[in-house]
């Protein structure tokens, strides 16, 4: 996450793009703008969406962003500095990622259609990184360079920065479960997008929301892990009863519960780019 002092360093160029120049009255003046303006994508300075990749291997740097601060106050240090140090709510936690988390920002966005264009993608988002993540994810493991690409974004964005707060709630004694979601959700509509177990893809099945016509074994997963979750929340142990339990982490160890219909793991899933992209990456 990014410190208040850069935070605050933005915040003038910002209210300057909002017709609200810094000093007395600018909050005022920022209030006074129409939410659609107040919404306007920041421009990248030296970045291009158009290249292959898409928005989140342009390259550049944005004029102003609105990701979580590091204020000293709500947020009173890094999150993983606080799990390390086991400065948090001494409660048990249950979290975990999808398979493939990556495929939904890659929406309508350009792909990556060569080696070469997966390489020049990762330089411009990771710059001297690109080298060795390329090799902890080669192309050749992927069916395509854009699936090399997604599984990139989907670990850098979400299923390492899981991995490694688990790792470090751990060590640092706090009870914590963690899982890995890979059933594509069966919905005829997003077959075509090729989402598959994708960002968000679990959300149906843990709040039962699922549409009408949902497969028998897609229901049924959806009730098992009602299950885990109301468990959890009544008791903090999801695993309470349970024949087949919820692995709980334990230190040095990082074991996860598939959650698939017959509980099978993902063959695709891998931790291998944790330490890689897992504990420092920003946006």
């Amino acid at each position: 996450m990014r410190s208040r002092s850069a935070a605050e360093a933005e915040a003038p160029t910002f209210g300057a793009a909002m017709g609200c120049p810094e000093g007395i009255g600018a909050l005022d003046c920022l209030r006074a703008v129409p939410v659609a303006s107040l919404l306007t994508p920041s421009p990248v300075e030296g970045g291009d969406a158009q290249l292959p990749g898409g928005t989140k291997y342009e390259g550049g740097t944005p004029s102003w962003t609105f990701d979580v601060t590091v204020d000293g106050d709500v947020v009173p240090d890094q999150p993983r500095s606080l799990m390390t140090s086991g400065n948090v709510a001494k409660v048990p936690y249950l979290v975990g990622s999808n398979t493939d988390e990556g495929t939904i920002f890659h929406v309508l966005e350009p792909i990556v259609k060569t080696e070469e264009e997966y390489v020049a993608a990762l330089r411009r988002r990771f710059g001297d990184d690109a080298t060795t993540i390329a090799a902890r994810y080669p192309v050749s493991d992927f069916p395509s360079p854009q699936e090399a690409l997604m599984r990139v974004t989907g670990d850098a964005l979400l299923v390492c920065p899981t991995r490694d707060m688990a790792s470090r709630a751990a060590t640092a004694g706090t009870p914590i479960h963690l899982y890995n979601f890979d059933r594509p959700i069966p919905i005829p509509g997003l077959a075509g997008l090729n989402l598959r177990a994708t960002h968000g893809a679990e959300i149906a099945y843990i709040f039962g929301t699922a549409p009408a016509g949902f497969p028998d074994d897609d229901v049924a997963l959806g009730l098992m892990m009602q299950g885990y979750w109301a468990r959890h929340a009544m008791s903090g142990d999801p695993q309470r009863g349970r024949r087949a339990p919820l692995a709980c982490l334990a230190q040095r160890r990082r074991p996860t519960h598939p959650f698939q219909p017959a509980t099978v793991a993902s063959p695709g899933f891998s931790a291998r780019g944790l330490r890689l992209l897992g504990a420092d990456r920003g946006r």
